[in-house]
Formats: structure tokens, C-alpha cells, sequence
């Protein structure tokens, strides 16, 4: 059974931009090359009126006449049946066509560089793993996301980057949902890749509560005294065994903790 292939534009304002493409050729030899191949051209002699085929040792017959005005029309959804001879030279075609430093046609769509690359090639088999990836992907954070009390919830947001103080419960509830569903990756990243996520909540509910601040130059401050150069000396020095008594009374200080209180009993 024979494969074919598809080129797509690159982005949806070239899908209406064909790309036209000569073969390259060898004036001296009189052939025309294509990838590691050589083909005989069909040349015209002086007068324009008659035209021969060069015979060049090693060089196949192209299944198309070429001569050297031969230009090629390739366009956004064109396919090529590359069982077809004339189809399969065309696609070796637009394979070797280049512009600038790069290729027209990118191998995928993940490889495309916006600098040189019109097209790139479906991949129909890559884009159904890709969604098989995303989906398990999908499924595992929102496993996570279901198994989240409303306060966990709230707290992630924070790490994905949302204030969610004016929102309500369902609000939090939508949006972690979404992120799951549209964002799986940034949900996992951090629970399989950041071993310090929970005390980085932490910090920032302390930023947030104005208990940290961090000063122009981006250090971390409590009160006067510095307490770290970034997010993480931040995290050093709320997990730092030394610190536990300070970590308390700010942990109790945000409610993270309950404050401890005295009893009195009567005499």
C-alpha cells in the first residue's frame, strides 16, 4: 500500500501563499539535481526552437520534462502519493527546496523555524501520540486536582501563577480544572519535579500576607533583616532547623498553623 503525505502552511495567514520552486540545475553538466540525485534536462539551443535531452552517465530520467524555466506550484493540504513517480519527484522536490539557511518544508510540526520553513510535514501518526500523551497527562492531573482539599487548591494556584484571594471556592475549583485539562504539565511539573513545592506556597502566602517582602534587587526581607537572595534561600530559611521557632509564629501569623494560647485556670 502506498504512503501519502500532506504539507501544511506553517501558520494560518500562509495556508493562501503557494511557494513555487525550480530544481536546481547544474548548467555545465546540463542536469537537474534533486537530493542525491541526478536527472536528465531537457535543454533548448539557441534559437529556441529545438530541444534535446542531455544524456549525462549516472543521471535518471525525471518523469517530468524539465527544463530550466521549470517552476513547480506547492501549496497548504497538497498531497503526494508517493507510490506515483511524478508525485514522489515532486515531494523530492519541495524536500530540497531551501530558503535562506533552512528548508521550505520542516520534517514536523514541532520543528518548524518561522525563519525559513513554509511547510512542514503532517505526521499523523506523531499528532496521535502526542494525544495520547496529552490525555494521560490530562487524566493524572486531574486526579490530582480532584484529590486537592479547597485550601490545597487555592494554595497551588499560587504556584501557577494566580491570585486567587477575591475568588470563590468554585472559582479556584474552575480554574485548577481548566489548568488540568489545558495546562497538565505545569500541574505535574511541579508535584513530580519540585520536592520544596509546599514550602514555596508557603513563602508566597507570606509575600502575599506582607510577612516577607522582597526589596528592589529581588532579596527577601522579614522586617530589616534579609532572609534570602531569591524564592529559594527564602524556602532555606523557613525549612532551616534553626528557624523552626520563627517558622511557627509565622505559620500561626498567615493561619496556617493555629496559635498556641494560654490557659489560666481559677483558683
Amino acid at each position: 500500500m502506498s504512503k501519502t503525505v500532506r504539507i501544511l502552511a506553517r501558520s494560518k495567514k500562509l495556508q493562501k501563499s503557494p511557494v513555487f520552486v525550480s530544481p536546481k540545475l547544474d548548467t555545465v553538466r546540463g542536469v537537474f539535481i534533486v537530493g542525491d540525485k541526478e536527472y536528465s534536462a531537457v535543454i533548448k539551443n539557441r534559437d529556441y526552437v529545438d530541444q534535446y535531452v542531455t544524456n549525462v552517465e549516472g543521471a535518471d530520467s525525471a518523469p517530468i520534462a524539465l527544463q530550466a524555466d521549470t517552476t513547480f506550484r506547492f501549496e497548504h493540504g497538497q498531497s503526494f502519493n508517493l507510490g506515483d513517480p511524478v508525485e514522489k519527484f515532486l515531494f523530492d522536490i519541495i524536500s530540497e527546496a531551501t530558503m535562506g539557511a533552512g528548508k521550505v518544508l520542516a520534517k514536523n510540526q514541532k520543528s518548524v523555524n518561522p525563519i525559513y520553513n513554509r511547510f512542514y510535514l503532517e505526521d499523523l501518526e506523531e499528532e496521535a501520540n502526542d494525544h495520547i500523551s496529552m490525555f494521560e497527562l490530562t487524566l493524572k492531573a486531574s486526579e490530582h486536582v480532584k484529590n486537592m482539599t479547597a485550601t490545597q487548591k487555592s494554595d497551588f494556584a499560587l504556584l501557577l501563577g494566580k491570585d486567587v484571594s477575591s475568588m470563590s471556592e468554585n472559582g479556584v475549583d474552575g480554574f485548577m480544572k481548566e489548568q488540568a485539562v489545558k495546562n497538565p504539565k505545569s500541574i505535574l511539573d511541579i508535584i513530580d519535579n519540585d520536592p520544596d513545592y509546599e514550602a514555596r506556597i508557603i513563602v508566597r502566602k507570606l509575600v502575599n500576607a506582607g510577612k516577607f517582602t522582597i526589596n528592589s534587587e529581588g532579596v527577601y526581607m522579614m522586617g530589616n533583616s534579609k532572609i534570602g537572595v531569591n524564592e529559594e534561600y527564602a524556602i532555606n530559611y523557613l525549612t532551616n532547623p534553626d528557624n523552626q521557632q520563627i517558622a511557627k509564629q509565622l505559620l500561626a501569623d498567615i493561619g496556617v498553623i493555629k496559635k498556641r494560647t494560654r490557659t489560666t485556670t481559677k483558683k
